[in-house]
Parts: C-alpha cells; sequence; structure tokens
C-alpha cells in the first residue's frame, strides 16, 4: 500500500510538472508570436518612410523595469531590442507601433550612442525611461513622436496645404473632433463644469456647446457608458475627416491623455488659426518650447474660462488671426522629416550618456 501511496504521488507530481511545462510552453509560443508582429509592424512603418530597418534583435531584460519601457542597445551594425517580459504581450500595440520612431532615430544617431531607454505611453505615467514623445515632467528627454515619423513629418498635409483655399474663402465654423479619451472624472453634473478634477475635454465639449459657430463634439471610440451619456447631452457628433480643416479659418486644440499629437501639428500646417487650450497638468512635446502665443495660436486656458472670449476675439480679428495663420502655418512647414531628423538624432547624442 506503501508503495502504491509513493506511485500516485510520483505521478501527481510528473502531471504536475507536465501541465507547467505545457503552461510554459505555451507562452513562451505566444511571446514568439508577438515578437513576429512587433517586428512586421516596424518593419512596415520604415518601409512606409522609406528607410531600411536595422539589424534587429529581441531580448527580455531585467534592466527594464517598469511597463511602458523599451531600451535599444547598440551592437556594432546591429540593435537590441530590450523589453520586460511580464508586460511585453500585453503591450503588443506599443511595441509595435509606438516605438517605431525611437527605432529610427537611434538608428540614425552617432555610431557612439550606445543606449537609450524610451517610454512607449502617452507619456502620462511615472517611469523610469529617459527619452519621451510626451511629458509633464522636466527630467524627461522629448523627440519627435511616431505620428510625426509615420507619416514623414506630415508630407501629405504639406501638400494638401498647397491646394487649400485662401483665407477670404474658408468657413467660419470652428470644429474639433476628438474622443473623450482625457485624465480626470466623468460628470454631466453642471456644477462640476468649473472643477479641475472632471475630465479636461468633458468640460470643453461642455463649454463649446454654449457658443454659436462651435461645433465641438465627441466621436465613437471611448466607453459605451460614457458614450450613451454624451449621446443624450448632444456632446456626440459624427466624424470628420482630418482634410476638411484645409477649408476652415479656425481649429481647436485640446490635451487627451497627454497632448493631442498630429492635431495641433496638422491644422498649423494646414493654416488654421489655432486655439490651443493649455495643458492642464503641463504636457509637452519636443517642439513646445518654440511656439509662441498670439504669433502661432491662439492660447485658451486650461479651465477654459476664457474659451468664448477667444472665440469672439478671432472673429472680430480677422486681420490679426489670418496673420497668427500663416505664422503657425509657416512654423510648422519648417518642421520637415529631414530638420527634424537631425534635431532628432542631434537631441539623442546629447542625453544619451
Amino acid at each position: 500500500m506503501l508503495r502504491a501511496m509513493k506511485k500516485t504521488e510520483w505521478y501527481e507530481a510528473y502531471r504536475r510538472r507536465r501541465k507547467a511545462a505545457r503552461k510554459l510552453h505555451k507562452k513562451q509560443r505566444e511571446l514568439d508570436k508577438g515578437l513576429r508582429v512587433v517586428e512586421r509592424h516596424l518593419q512596415s512603418y520604415f518601409e512606409q518612410v522609406g528607410a531600411a530597418i536595422p539589424d534587429l534583435s529581441f531580448s527580455p531584460s531585467e534592466e527594464v523595469v517598469s511597463d511602458f519601457e523599451i531600451h535599444l542597445l547598440r551592437e556594432g551594425e546591429k540593435v537590441r531590442y530590450l523589453y520586460n517580459p511580464e508586460y511585453f504581450s500585453r503591450d503588443l500595440y506599443l511595441h509595435g507601433h509606438v516605438a517605431s520612431a525611437y527605432l529610427y532615430w537611434f538608428s540614425q544617431s552617432a555610431p557612439e550612442v550606445e543606449r537609450i531607454s524610451c517610454d512607449i505611453s502617452d507619456g502620462e505615467f511615472v517611469g523610469h525611461a529617459r527619452f519621451t514623445y510626451s511629458s509633464c515632467f522636466r527630467d524627461k528627454v522629448l523627440v519627435p513622436d511616431q505620428h510625426f515619423f509615420r507619416d514623414r513629418g506630415y508630407a501629405e498635409t504639406d501638400r494638401l496645404a498647397l491646394e487649400a483655399p485662401q483665407w477670404a474663402d474658408r468657413g467660419e465654423t470652428i470644429y474639433w473632433r476628438g474622443q473623450n479619451n482625457s485624465v480626470g472624472l466623468f460628470s454631466l453634473d453642471p456644477e462640476h463644469m468649473d472643477k479641475p478634477w472632471v475630465m479636461q475635454r468633458l468640460r470643453f465639449a461642455m463649454a463649446a456647446r454654449e457658443i454659436e459657430g462651435v461645433d465641438a463634439r465627441f466621436v465613437p471610440g471611448g466607453s459605451h457608458r460614457q458614450e450613451a451619456q454624451c449621446a443624450a447631452a448632444g456632446l456626440m457628433g459624427p466624424r470628420r475627416n482630418w482634410q476638411d480643416w484645409a477649408g476652415d479659418k479656425y481649429a481647436l486644440d485640446v490635451d487627451g491623455f497627454s497632448n493631442a499629437w498630429c492635431n495641433f501639428m496638422q491644422r498649423l500646417k494646414l493654416g488654421c488659426c489655432v486655439l490651443k487650450v493649455d495643458s492642464q497638468f503641463g504636457f509637452r512635446q519636443w517642439y513646445y518650447d518654440q511656439i509662441v502665443p498670439f504669433e502661432h495660436f491662439v492660447p485658451v486656458k486650461s479651465d477654459l474660462s476664457d474659451l468664448a472670449e477667444k472665440v469672439d476675439w478671432v472673429r472680430s480679428h480677422d486681420r490679426e488671426a489670418r496673420e497668427i495663420a500663416e505664422h503657425g502655418q509657416a512654423f510648422a512647414r519648417a518642421l520637415t522629416f529631414e530638420s527634424e531628423t537631425r534635431r532628432a538624432t542631434e537631441i539623442i547624442e546629447r542625453n544619451w550618456a
């Protein structure tokens, strides 16, 4: 009987080991599949901009300590992509899409640059990575983002702008479209509209609703519960192609989880006079230190208390609004793929060590 018990215990231990091995093997297969997906996406983005992707390999690393973080390590002519295996499969989209620009800027930098750490989130989380596309933390180093990279400096936007209507022939309605994806709590209570803890985009849409000639509404893509509530409040609207702003005098820009990414740059390039809502948390991108209020854009306070006033100002100061649009467009046009590739590599070369 004792022998039978030992045999049973041995068999149960064997089954547990086999089960653990199968589980580990399945996890490794999923990881390998994810790595292939990420590599294909990175390859496609390099092809999209007409560049050759570097000889790339992937390795898990205990040195990558936070979830939205990667390290790029130069090994001669090759680049090793270091990731945290605990979080990798969960963040495949970020690795395959967001990391593309970091990989390109790094590959273009001097051979002396051995290694950089990069943040693949929107920049709203505290992390250990040094380089980022958007941040409100002053110790982070900003480089051009993945949208700018993948669209070759918004070259198509520049081409469309050449065919855009003249200022006098543009529409007066001020449009904004986006998802309700800012930081904060969701509340449609009118008494909460001046509270900074309510989502800034939500307060923005509620405030804009009261201004004649302003059409600022959300498009589908967020929480179904929130979309239903927003629809009941008249805050949901049809999608609008980005090309449509080429026929508008004005545009609005307001932060999402961090900044609004391509929205601001594209509206500038299309020749709109952009009313930009101040970032509630101080998010910025690599070129923000060069833009000047009332020269390149019209500033709106982060609490939106002067939104109606600024809308009235641009409409009653047509010449000044046109000049701001022209200056903003000239500034944005000067940020070409080639110029910002040079800037990105210079930034990395100054700050990698």
